[in-house]
């Protein structure tokens, strides 16, 4: 199996796909044609196609594994019925794949070496267009349009190759994952619905700004790659990475991210942005900017074996998060909802409303003035006894009319003056509030 082959299918793993069904494709009487050519191999319902090494003229007519050889080939997806699959796989020659009347699931293609095209139909497609991890020069300038449903595409050349392929998700939940460098002047178009754009493999090798207002990652000045309709961002190298920023729209936008950011600024919209890293280095200092709107931080630093900790002072913004050796100072304003894991957590609110969930098993948790949402929301993984019973944290109401939501851990929920809910739920839990559920001392 090629690499190709083996990432798509780990990046299918990663995503939710959808078995849709489509109205076929049509062929003339008696003789099954491919846009309008009478066709050289036709598939079987269920079976296999092995093409030769010359052009061939494919009606796949049900076929669930073909393989066309070398060649100018051309390839109908036909046929099939309800969530039966096609996986296609093209080699060396400039081909064209229709699948745009596809009855079957899902199409998992792979396009090999030339400039190919690839039409895709309204139920979900996921095409290998590019990957640097062959070790090829580069595969082609390839145009991919997926159409409607929940598609996926994987894109990106090499440092000396960039892949030159243009690509339209068309209608719908769609994904694109770009594994190496691609052509600036070939905008990745996620069109309508929600897209996401992952920056993966080598992509981060260089320090980027991602930039979501005028569509583009910028190394050093220099255009780097541009896109449009993009409102998810996944940042997950593999290669040695520079942190990257990020600077949102007035969009409703999510962020995650597997490697620290150096600063993000989302502007308008309701916003998510997820930092999980339990690993590598940290940056010395950062800034995070939530802007208008109803916005989200999320730090997942795991709660494990090593020394993890994070302070957090709502009031002035600054945030410590320790590591073993490592300590990052950010700055952290404008954001309405946070989340974080961490062995120990030291949380200041203020006079305003909270909402804080963690995950967690020393220190406090303390949401000062305000009615606030004060939340336990997983057991911590390492460090805390089964089911968190070494765990001694503090959740502190103050101030307003409170809700403490405790979990496994034996919770301590204190709520203070107002009329607060305390909810223990399971384990030894203590509890002091107008209103007390699940509590045991």
């Amino acid at each position: 199996m090629s690499r190709s082959s083996s990432l798509l299918g780990a990046a299918v793993l990663a995503i939710s796909t959808l078995g849709v069904a489509a109205t076929g494709d049509t062929a003339s009487a008696g003789v099954p044609t491919c846009h309008d050519q009478t066709a050289t191999i036709v598939g079987t319902p269920g079976g296999s196609i092995d093409g030769t090494d010359g052009p061939d003229i494919v009606v796949t007519n049900g076929a669930t594994e073909i393989q066309t050889g070398d060649g100018d080939d051309l390839v109908c997806v036909t046929g099939g019925s309800g969530k039966d699959d096609a996986d296609v796989q093209t080699d060396d020659g400039d081909d064209v794949i229709d699948a745009s009347t596809s009855t079957s699931g899902t199409r998992r293609v792979y396009l090999g070496d030339g400039d190919d095209t690839y039409t895709g139909g309204p139920g979900p497609d996921q095409v290998v267009a590019g990957d640097p991890g062959e070790g090829r020069a580069g595969e082609g300038a390839d145009t991919v349009a997926t159409g409607a449903g929940y598609d996926y595409v994987v894109t990106g050349g090499t440092a000396s190759a960039p892949d030159h392929d243009a690509i339209d998700l068309g209608p719908g939940r769609d994904d694109v994952t770009v594994e190496g460098p691609v052509d600036p002047g070939l905008p990745l178009i996620g069109g309508e619905g929600r897209d996401r754009l992952a920056l993966e493999g080598s992509t981060l090798r260089h320090f980027l700004r991602i930039d979501n207002v005028l569509g583009r990652a910028t190394d050093d000045d220099v255009v780097a790659m541009t896109w449009s309709g993009m409102e998810d961002f996944r940042l997950a190298p593999s290669a040695p990475w520079e942190a990257p920023s990020f600077t949102g729209n007035n969009g409703a936008e999510h962020i995650w991210t597997s490697v620290p950011l150096g600063e993000a600024r989302l502007n308008g919209g309701d916003d998510r942005l997820n930092q999980d890293i339990y690993e590598g280095r940290l940056l010395a200092d950062a800034f995070f900017e939530g802007g208008h709107g109803h916005d989200t931080f999320i730090l997942m630093a795991g709660a494990g074996d090593q020394a993890r900790r994070v302070v957090y002072d709502r009031r002035n913004g600054s945030m410590l998060f320790e590591r073993g050796q490592q300590f990052s100072d950010m700055q952290v304003d404008g954001f309405e909802r946070f989340r974080w894991s961490a062995r120990r957590l030291e949380v200041y609110g203020t006079a305003s409303p909270e909402h804080f969930e963690w995950s967690g098993c020393h220190g406090f948790v303390a949401g000062r003035g305000g009615d606030d949402v004060l939340e336990l929301i997983s057991v911590p993984d390492a460090d805390c006894g089964t089911y968190g019973e070494d765990a001694d944290l503090v959740t502190r109401g103050g101030p307003g009319d409170d809700r403490l939501l405790g979990n496994y851990m034996p919770d301590i929920l204190l709520g203070g003056p107002g009329t607060d809910v305390a909810r223990g739920d399971r384990g030894n839990d203590r509890c002091v509030a107008e209103t007390e559920v699940g509590c045991e001392r």
